[in-house]
């Protein structure tokens, strides 16, 4: 009972996600219909059930009056989303109207598809439902990528069901009583809010399927490979960082390593396969250790190196690429520091994890070398604390999530105990002012952006002076494969470039600002901000968005180029499904949509 409980909520959860993705990349149309007992008589076809007060109808009619078609789905809401003009309740006829942005929590259930079949009736909706629909709508669509990314949400739901279950009853730690940052990046549930494949672990061959049951990426084994030296490349102090790691792994298996040929390299346990197909020369070593995930599945932490994250490969899709580690990301970290000191004005307020040293595979074909490589990262916790200010880490992802699932209760109010609105809008206005001035400069002034969403992002606490509370002073922010730079301007404001590798393939590197502008906007704002506001409850009552609207034009300069990015009427949104059906993860798509900063209620 209870896991079927699970898989229905975990089907809403995708079905949502995906709904969203369809209407904001204009895939379908969407109509808000107000109070559906009183449609006009062109509409008058069964409603769907009236436990909600306005739906929503999902098609492919250029026209609202052609709404109730074969096909359609009736969605009920839980929120009104944004809508071109103000809603007419009361007692007047239903006004049907356009929806052009639409988030997946604004979205209720039991979704149904109308079918015109004799007699008319509504059938649930689900995601295999709906994507056999989008492909009669559009026939142009491969058959062949539609059917892929239906099993990787199909996994997704099938991930986020065990993960539901796996997290029933536990609760959030206290931040006094956390000196581990991994209970906070094991306290992730749902994760990304607006991808339907938002908790996939869809494997790539020769990596096996991983049962959501009983394969706990949350604690993942580490194997050891030791590899040809002439066979990979090494960035940074790779072999003397990694070493109290392999030394204490090997003697607890009484193996004794001495090789001067050979370089060991920690392995996930679900990557093993891909190594022993793609590198018969790597030789597979007698000793493992036991490791504890972070959000992104593939980055450790172990007790041997308390200093460091290991960042490693694994051959599984998840959200919207394959998670492996490409000679890009290998070479870009450890030679990041020199920038990162010329671009960050405050580093108590932002402080980079950075990547001190790495491996690669040197096979000429990168989509080969990406199976075996290994990035090794400053552990946020650990900087923290050696500034012996009592400081604490939360992974800003976990602030967002719900606790117990499923509920309207954040995290965010309940770890600080924010009962009032008032006190929410407190902690937002907070939060909003040092993170925007945190990561923007770097963005206006010198042209590059951190990719900073909520799962690269950690929020550092101390305590205040009041006992018992805490007081947000910065940020740590990580993954430097993920930033992107305008290497003219870089070079204008500080005399450096970042250093990269393949520069004419390297994704680091945008041609426009614009570029290094949409990267920004979409982290910032639409997926980390805009998550805040929400859990803050500062969303549709516009609060929030009044208060970055007014930091974020004291920031900009009069008349520059980036007001008609960050604060015109519509900006770029990136097309998750779009991207899917073309292939693509390392180059982005992004279609308009109303701007978040710009909205006012209704």
């Amino acid at each position: 009972m209870e896991v079927s409980k699970f898989q229905t909520e975990a089907k809403n959860a995708v079905l949502a996600r995906l709904l969203a993705c369809l209407v904001n990349e204009k895939f379908v149309k969407a109509y808000l219909v107000l109070h559906a007992e009183s449609l006009p008589a062109r509409l008058a076809a069964p409603v769907p059930p009236k436990h909600r007060k306005h739906w929503m109808c999902i098609s492919a009619a250029s026209e609202a009056f052609e709404l109730l078609k074969h096909g359609s789905f009736l969605v009920p809401l839980r929120e009104l989303p944004p809508v071109q003009k103000p809603p007419q309740l009361g007692g007047e006829p239903a006004e049907i109207l356009p929806v052009t942005l639409l988030d997946p929590d604004e979205i209720g259930f039991p979704v149904q598809q109308l079918q015109v079949d004799r007699p008319v009736e509504y059938v649930p909706a689900d995601v295999r439902t709906v994507t056999t629909q989008l492909q009669e709508w559009n026939p142009a669509l491969s058959a062949a990528l539609v059917e892929q990314i239906t099993q990787e949400m199909e996994n997704s739901v099938s991930h986020q069901a065990a993960a539901y279950s796996h997290h029933q009853g536990r609760a959030p730690p206290e931040l006094e009583h956390t000196t581990d940052s991994t209970q906070w990046e094991q306290l992730i549930v749902e994760g990304h809010a607006t991808h339907p494949m938002h908790k996939s672990r869809f494997h790539v061959p020769p990596t096996l399927p991983i049962d959501p049951w009983n394969n706990d990426l949350s604690a993942p084994k580490i194997h050891f490979f030791a590899v040809p030296r002439s066979k990979l490349t090494v960035r940074g102090d790779f072999e003397k960082l990694v070493a109290p790691l392999v030394q204490i792994s090997s003697t607890r298996a009484n193996v004794f390593m001495d090789s001067c040929d050979e370089l060991v390299m920690p392995v996930h346990h679900v990557q093993v396969p891909s190594v022993l197909l793609h590198f018969p020369h790597a030789r597979h070593l007698p000793f493992t250790c036991k490791a504890r995930a972070q959000a992104s599945v593939r980055t450790v932490v172990v007790d041997e190196l308390p200093a460091f994250n290991l960042k490693l490969p694994i051959g599984v899709k998840i959200s919207s690429a394959t998670r492996t580690i490409t000679p890009w990301t290998t070479h870009i970290g450890p030679a990041f520091k020199p920038v990162a000191d010329k671009i960050i004005e405050d580093n108590d307020l932002l402080e980079v994890a950075h990547e001190l040293a790495s491996v690669v595979s040197n096979h000429p074909d990168p989509d080969v070398a990406k199976n075996l490589s290994c990035v090794i990262r400053q552990d946020p916790q650990h900087l923290a604390t050696t500034r012996a200010r009592g400081e604490r880490v939360v992974l800003s992802a976990a602030l967002t999530e719900r606790y117990p699932s499923r509920s309207d209760d954040f995290v965010v109010n309940t770890l600080f105990h924010l009962d009032s609105l008032e006190k929410k809008e407190l902690f937002f206005q907070n939060y909003a002012r040092l993170f925007l001035r945190a990561f923007l400069p770097p963005l206006l002034k010198h042209g590059v952006s951190f990719e900073a969403h909520l799962q690269n992002v950690l929020a550092r606490f101390r305590p205040a002076a009041v006992a018992g509370e805490w007081e947000l002073v910065g940020f740590t922010v990580r993954d430097l494969g993920g930033i992107k730079a305008h290497q003219q301007t870089l070079f204008e404001t500080t005399g450096l470039e970042l250093d990269v590798w393949d520069a004419e393939n390297c994704s680091q590197l945008a041609e426009t600002i614009d570029e290094v502008h949409n990267l920004a906007f979409h982290t910032i704002i639409q997926c980390h901000l805009h998550r805040l506001a929400r859990a803050l409850s500062v969303h549709y009552n516009a609060k929030g968005w009044e208060f970055v609207r007014a930091e974020v034009d004291a920031m900009l300069p009069p008349g520059c180029h980036a007001r008609s990015l960050w604060l015109g009427a519509t900006v770029n949104w990136k097309a998750f499904i779009t991207m899917k059906l073309q292939g693509l993860y390392r180059d982005y798509l992004y279609i308009k949509v109303p701007n978040l900063i710009t909205y006012r209620p209704s």
